[in-house]
């Protein structure tokens, strides 16, 4: 009982010097602890060791993240390439037919290819005068393909598929002799996209752009026919 006697007394004195020693300001304090501890010189072995303990915790506190981060290799890899094994997807396109549509979910994002009919690829140049912005420089890595996220860009409001044109495309096709060969729209601001992802100009909002192209790339090969593959760190770069 004794020793613990000892010790909660040394443990409050130490507590006691410590906070007056993180303040310069109070020396009046300062001093009646000095004398405390003198009176009580037989507890001054216990604050002694108490005192050196705290410090050598604090040191180890301080020390040891340093000493860890130089003898272990640190991971910069991003969410994306953490989530899967391997740093691509490949999904086999041979089983989609034209005018349909495969949903993936690609490091966890909504990713949709559309299949094109001949006719519709041929049509995408004849629309240039009707788009926001026409250019289809990183839509048409495959012309038969059109790889995009489902996502409108100001809210992430969901795209859907759309077969019939409202009224206003209609007439807007006609003043160019063209018919509407089906498309996109999304529900928040009724902007209506071509089928490579390009807004026309007379729907939604100004500040909208062309639905967003993954990164990817498609091969043809004699066993699957084409396979799109998805490479998780150019996507998490370039989107």
């Amino acid at each position: 009982m004794k020793a613990v006697k000892k010790l909660l007394i040394s443990l409050a004195l130490l507590e006691t010097y410590l906070f007056v020693a993180f303040d310069s300001n109070n020396l009046t304090e300062y001093k009646l602890i000095m004398t405390t501890v003198k009176y009580h010189s037989k507890y001054r072995f216990f604050i002694s060791l108490l005192f050196r303990i705290v410090v050598f915790a604090g040191f180890l506190l301080v020390i040891t993240p340093i000493i860890w981060g130089l003898f272990t290799e640190t991971e910069f890899d991003n969410s994306l390439d953490k989530s899967h094994k391997n740093r691509y997807l490949s999904v086999s396109l041979a089983a989609l037919s034209v005018g349909e549509i495969k949903k993936l979910k690609v490091a966890y994002l909504p990713v949709w290819i559309y299949k094109r009919r001949n006719s519709e690829v041929k049509q995408l140049s004849l629309l240039n005068a009707l788009m926001m912005n026409p250019d289809l420089s990183k839509d048409l890595l495959s012309t038969q393909y059109f790889v995009f996220k489902p996502i409108e860009s100001i809210r992430s409001c969901s795209i859907r598929y759309i077969a019939d044109a409202n009224s206003k495309i209609e007439e807007l096709l006609a003043e160019q002799n063209l018919t509407w060969l089906g498309g996109f729209t999304e529900s928040c601001f009724g902007s209506v996209y071509d089928l490579a992802g390009r807004r026309y100009r007379s729907t939604g909002k100004v500040q909208q752009k062309n639905l967003s192209v993954p990164h990817y790339s498609i091969k043809n090969t004699p066993e699957q026919g084409d396979v799109i593959q998805f490479d998780f760190k150019k996507m998490s770069l370039n989107e």
